[in-house]
């Protein structure tokens, strides 16, 4: 029995991509960016109109489900325990009210509340819905378990699908029952200190062309308007708070996060054994402002021997796992990481975890972010050109109105940007190299691009 293969139901998965995941350079909401008018600030997508592409996909949706309960009755009747199938018509019952909440019309339910009704409303509906994702996904990955003759990497895409699309529910158990198939099916899970590093040396080893002085010529276009980079290292907090988060000056950290195991233990192998099997969206094309630009779900088995590790992949056909929050989907591999201390100056203790892993080449066009940052470096080499806030106009914004306000219209290493657009260079900059086991330290509304020398997996933490 071959399980969520149509075409309705992968292309669902694929628009929405994680929660309604946007191309990454738009921050995802939150309940906070929610105003009188049931929108959201900064360009970013509102619930409602998320809410209008969930009533336009799940009912194609609710019918695969259907399809495939229908599949699994048989196996069902035969069971003593008989609430499984209690709990999933229960869900698909929840799932219709939401669907007839509302409809494809101009009448959307919503006419005849107030302002503040209708955020209410919106913002339980999006709440329901992601509950309502996970719930039914869960249920069938239960069926599935019971069914004991499916395959266990399909039960394993199945909790992938409802993390993904939906939000936790009882306790993560979602997470909990993926990774322990997934360990299930790799019998060597750990490798030793040792050859943890014999193979993080031989995929560096052979893949990273940064050496020396050639770090110097590394990005070309290099101008007049260039300053160096401070670094630190291991600042004490009132150092870094006095003298760059508070005047918000980009600093490299070195010495902050040596002590991790993932220094010692991440490589593509280690990656492979933790997580093989796991599906995650990945972004694929040269960057996100290409005309090609798509999302995919592959498993990360996939993604490294397809896209990490090819001996060649065209451009318009690049892979990069980015801006992923994979500790939550998978959260054993946060064990291996710590969270820096200078994370906790900021307002907010709420965190924001994201990966970035991919092969040498992946790009992230000139763009600023609206938090600060710290980008460490597990493995592989990335170089990062900064630009001021106060730079930002010299490198041709697209309309504040577009999806892309917060990305530059320049390419860094096209050799003709500067003719096109002449005020660029006159921009200061600053370029650096990332290398493993550094952290660099990027205030908000600092522009940057960033392009990675070999594969590369980089943890960033976001905070306010």
């Amino acid at each position: 029995m071959v399980y969520f293969q149509s075409q309705t139901f992968k292309a669902s998965v694929v628009k929405l991509g994680g929660p309604m995941k946007l191309p990454r350079h738009s921050m995802k909401y939150g309940r906070e960016d929610f105003n009188t008018k049931g929108t959201c600030e900064e360009g970013r997508m509102s619930c409602k109109e998320k809410v209008r592409i969930v009533q336009k996909l799940m009912p194609n949706f609710c019918k695969d489900v259907s399809e495939e309960i229908e599949c699994a009755r048989g196996k069902l009747a035969q069971m003593k325990d008989r609430s499984v199938g209690i709990i999933m018509k229960r869900a698909l019952l929840d799932c219709g009210r939401v669907l007839s909440w509302g409809s494809n019309s101009e009448d959307d339910g919503m006419g005849d509340l107030g302002s503040g009704e209708v955020t209410t409303r919106v913002e339980e509906l999006d709440v329901v819905i992601e509950f309502i994702w996970e719930q039914i996904v869960f249920d069938i990955a239960v069926i599935l378990l019971l069914a004991g003759d499916v395959p266990t990497s399909e039960v394993i895409k199945v909790c992938d699908l409802g993390l993904l699309l939906g939000a936790p529910i009882l306790n993560n158990i979602m997470s909990k029952i993926a990774f322990r198939l997934h360990v299930s099916q790799n019998a060597s899970l750990d490798l030793g200190a040792a050859d943890a590093r014999l193979v993080r040396e031989r995929h560096l080893g052979e893949s990273s062309f940064v050496e020396g002085k050639q770090r110097e010529s590394v990005l070309r276009n290099q101008f007049p308007s260039r300053f160096q980079l401070g670094e630190l290292l291991r600042p004490s907090i009132e150092t870094f708070v006095q003298e760059y988060f508070l005047p918000q000056k980009p600093v490299l950290l070195r010495g902050v996060i040596e002590h991790w195991s993932a220094m010692q233990k991440w490589n593509v192998d280690y990656i492979k054994q933790r997580a093989g099997s796991r599906t995650v969206p990945i972004e694929i094309g040269s960057k996100y402002t290409s005309e090609e630009w798509t999302q995919k779900l592959v498993t990360m088995d996939d993604f490294i021997d397809n896209y990490v590790l090819a001996s060649s992949v065209a451009e318009r056909s690049k892979g990069y796992l980015a801006q992923h929050q994979l500790f939550l989907q998978i959260p054993e591999l946060l064990q291996d990481l710590g969270i820096p201390e200078y994370c906790y100056v900021g307002n907010d203790e709420d965190i924001e975890i994201n990966a970035w892993f991919g092969p040498a080449g992946t790009v992230s066009p000139t763009h600023y972010d609206p938090k600060h940052n710290l980008l460490t470096q597990i493995f592989g080499e990335k170089i990062i050109r900064l630009f001021p806030p106060s730079e930002w106009n010299k490198l041709y914004p697209h309309d504040s109105e577009s999806m892309l306000f917060n990305t530059s219209q320049i390419d860094v290493e096209d050799p003709n940007f500067s003719t096109e657009f002449p005020n660029s260079a006159r921009a200061k900059y600053a370029d650096v190299v990332l290398e493993p086991g550094t952290v660099l330290y990027m205030p908000p509304k600092w522009a940057h691009f960033v392009k990675s020398l070999s594969p590369s997996f980089s943890v960033s933490f976001w905070f306010q």
